[in-house]
């Protein structure tokens, strides 16, 4: 598994196109719309990724690990829960304070379609559990915060 560091340039325009999304919703601009931009940019821009690669860059289940096919890219901490709320801020938010939150809530896992199926089943598609809190407590690991989801899930890394 390797991981990717955000080039200075990818950081500089990634920014960029977060604030003209904020412009784009304050001027009456379509959420989905800037939703899809905000996606896409952390995929192609922040992540460095292409489609033949993004498989191997990020943390697989244990299933996941024992099969050769049938993965699913998910978002830990769904989008739906942050990068809205994000976009909305960012041009009362500087610099750093934006790649923060970006670095907080943007993780990747690799898990197998029974098991992305499973979090369908439990509630858990597009959202944490109710006990989840947006800001991570401090008597709670990162990885499990990370990963609470998949926790209630039952899925195991």
């Amino acid at each position: 598994m390797t991981t990717h560091e955000p080039s200075e340039l990818d950081k500089k325009t990634l920014l960029k196109i977060f604030r003209a999304l904020s412009d784009y919703i304050a001027e009456g601009g379509r959420q989905g719309n800037a939703h899809d931009v905000a996606r896409k940019t952390l995929f192609f821009i922040y992540e460095g990724s292409n489609s033949a690669k993004k498989y191997d860059r990020h943390p697989k289940s244990k299933k996941a690990q024992n099969q050769l096919s049938g993965f699913n890219y998910d978002h830990s901490i769904p989008l739906k829960c942050w990068l809205q709320d994000l976009i909305k801020q960012c041009n009362e938010l500087s610099d750093e304070q934006i790649l923060k939150e970006i670095k907080l809530h943007h993780h990747v896992r690799i898990i197998t379609k029974d098991e992305s199926k499973k979090l369908t089943k439990e509630g858990l598609k597009m959202r944490m559990p109710s006990d989840w809190c947006k800001k991570k407590p401090k008597n709670v690991s990162r990885e499990d915060w990370i990963n609470a989801r998949y926790q209630a899930a039952g899925i195991e890394f």
